[in-house]
């Protein structure tokens, strides 16, 4: 696929980002509730990614304090989504 002006689906495209924060209960075993935490971050984001009109879709998520991310990650989901993952890749 070309660069995306390229691309008829991004032609007078609009790039907009909401930030969303949720708190999952804890468990017993330290490490079950951030588990779940980036589940459920995934799940949102594969589901910005089957939207309508939606084109593109960036995610990345962490843990956070008071609505601020203290460290993040790259949500991978685009290419196993989108069906344009090679064979082999990650998806």
């Amino acid at each position: 696929m070309g660069e995306p002006y390229e691309d008829p689906r991004f032609y007078n495209a609009v790039e907009y980002t909401v930030a969303v924060t949720f708190t999952v209960r804890g468990g017993k075993r330290h490490g079950t509730a951030d588990r779940q935490a980036r589940k459920i971050a995934e799940r949102l984001a594969s589901n910005a990614a089957r939207m309508v009109g939606v084109v593109d879709v960036r995610a990345t998520a962490g843990p956070s304090r008071d609505g601020q991310t203290t460290s993040s990650r790259v949500i991978r989901f685009a290419i196993a989504n989108t069906g344009h993952a090679g064979h082999g890749e990650p998806g």
